[in-house]
Formats: C-alpha cells, structure tokens, sequence
C-alpha cells in the first residue's frame, strides 16, 4: 500500500533486534562463568542452561515486538484506507449535491 513505515513500527522493529541480539550475546556471556573453589582455586563452568534461557529470552521478546509492530503497521494502513474511502465519499456526495441542484 504505502512504502511509508509509522515511526512507532520503526522504534519496534529495531527494539526487536535489539532483544534478539541482546539475549543471544548475553546467553553466550553467561554461558561460561568463573567460580571461586573452597580453597581458592579459580574453575570455569559452562551452563547450557543459561545460554539456553537467555537466547530464548530474547527471541521470544523478539518475536512479542515484531508482532506488536505488525498490528500497529496493520492499524495504520487501515486508518489510511478509511481516510481515502471518505474522501471519495465526500467527493461523490459534493458531486451528488451539485447535480441535484443543476436539476
């Protein structure tokens, strides 16, 4: 319909990457941590847990954002169709009123 994007849909689409890359790189951050041992030693662990949660994490507010931006995106075009219909309307009733005066 119209190549113009609603500056709203815009802000989260890219609040939508954000979250998915967010969760990705903080799951791979925190996929291994360093632990302090009873006796001083320093170990390091890996957690699939915690990658996995928080790449899930991100992808489903991922996801939450892009459908958000779609039903926004969806609103605004309906909103310019009405706009176009009653302005024909409009036209076509100024019309209709100058023909049943010419009468």
């Amino acid at each position: 319909m119209e190549s113009e994007n609603h500056p709203i849909v815009t802000a989260l689409i890219v609040i939508a990457f954000l979250a998915i890359t967010g969760g990705v790189f903080i799951g791979i951050t925190e996929y291994e941590q360093t632990v302090v041992g009873e006796f001083g030693e320093v170990e390091t662990t890996t957690s699939w847990i915690a990658l996995i949660t928080w790449v899930a994490y991100g992808i489903i507010v991922g996801i939450l954002f892009f459908a958000m931006a779609e039903v926004i995106r969806l609103l605004h075009e309906k909103n310019v169709i009405s706009e176009r219909s009653q302005k024909i309307l409009r036209e076509v009733n100024r019309e209709l009123q100058t023909l049943n005066k010419k009468e």
